[in-house]
């Protein structure tokens, strides 16, 4: 019986649902490897993720993405990353700041999940 590959966190992963769509919340930094090695290897059942949209530098950042058989299965999320550029920046404080304000309100969930910082 061939087992359905799937994407499967060790515990230390923070994994959230909203929408039907599956968030990865990372630290600044990461990287794909590093990202790979919180996975369950025996779950990939010999299939490589593939990570897209990272920083010029191989970075994870904010609405990176993991797809496993040409499907995203999780959309990544930094803490602080509001604008998905990989840094955490007075850019992020303006977008969070004008938020707060009402005066620029941002409404994809992604952004909601980044500004969240608790």
């Amino acid at each position: 019986e061939e087992k359905v590959p799937e994407i499967v966190f060790n515990e230390n992963t923070e994994v959230i649902t909203k929408d039907g769509k599956s968030y990865v919340r990372i630290q600044l930094g990461k990287t794909a490897e590093d990202l790979m090695a919180n996975m369950n290897s025996e779950a990939l059942a010999g299939k490589t993720p593939e990570f897209k949209n990272l920083t010029k530098d191989g970075k994870l950042k904010t609405g990176s993405t993991i797809t496993l058989d040409g499907e995203t299965k999780h959309i990544i999320v930094i803490k602080g990353d509001v604008n998905g550029d990989g840094k955490i920046s007075a850019l992020d404080y303006v977008k969070i700041k004008n938020h707060i304000m009402k005066t620029n309100l941002y409404t994809e969930k992604i952004y909601n999940i980044t500004a969240y910082v608790n």
